[in-house]
């Protein structure tokens, strides 16, 4: 018995989805230097990049950080713009 095309293009789909996003989420964690000093820029203090830290959610474990990530993922909330924080 053979799946209908739809449901094949789901089941490939997903893992595809996974592997992208994981990418994604890794690579931002993995670029050197503090994301959050960069874009406050260089005259932000101390308590200014602790209070954006803590309000992008960025004081957890990474294993943590990205069940967080994909929960959101699977509830529609791709999180917040770092962009537009």
């Amino acid at each position: 018995m053979t799946l209908p095309k739809s449901v094949r293009r789901v089941l490939v789909t997903l893992p595809v989805l996974w592997v992208v996003v994981s990418v994604v989420f890794l690579l931002i964690h993995l670029v050197p230097g503090d994301p959050i000093a960069q874009m406050l820029g260089d005259g932000a203090t101390a308590a200014d990049i602790s209070g954006l830290r803590h309000s992008l959610a960025s004081i957890f474990p990474s294993t943590r950080s990205i069940c967080t990530n994909w929960r959101g993922v699977l509830h529609g909330d791709l999180g917040q713009s770092l962009r537009l924080a």
